[in-house]
């Protein structure tokens, strides 16, 4: 089986087992938002809450020769920073990426994200960005950082 193949079949079984693990709590809570990225993962962003600390944030980008998807499984302290207008969440996290290019092995790996999210008072919207050190798994070992920024639309 080609390796490219491979790496698909295991970030995809990875992400689906984590979110069957969160069904319980994610059917209670319910709330989801959806929208754009930029950064590391270009494209869209989803957002699935399974109450006020807890969420499941996902990312998938492409390209005429490439594709990028993270998926991460997020902790919110909404107490830390107090605003007067609207709310600031910050949060950290471990999640897994994967990317890949026509030309090249595609690559597998885990991250560890920290970021911010504000969200608009009397608005469906909120702002995020976060860094995360990263550590590509498959095709070799090494370390990098990641960042996004982005906003979504809260339903």
């Amino acid at each position: 089986m080609h390796k490219r193949t491979l790496v698909h079949r295991y970030f995809l079984a990875a992400v689906l087992f984590a979110f069957l693990l969160t069904l319980p709590a994610t059917a209670q809570a319910g709330r989801m938002a959806a929208g754009f990225s930029f950064g590391e993962t270009t494209g869209l962003s989803f957002k699935y809450w399974q109450d006020n600390q807890r969420a499941i944030d996902m990312a998938a980008g492409w390209g005429s020769d490439e594709w990028d998807i993270k998926a991460d499984y997020l902790f919110h302290e909404p107490e830390i920073f107090r605003v007067d207008h609207g709310q600031v969440f910050l949060y950290y996290g471990m999640g897994f990426y994967a990317q890949g290019k026509d030309d090249k092995d595609d690559i597998a790996g885990a991250r560890v994200p920290f970021g911010v999210e504000y969200f608009l008072p009397g608005m469906p919207l909120s702002f995020f960005g976060d860094v995360a050190p990263a550590m590509d798994l498959s095709p070799e070992t090494s370390f990098g950082t990641q960042a996004h920024l982005g906003m979504r639309y809260i339903f």
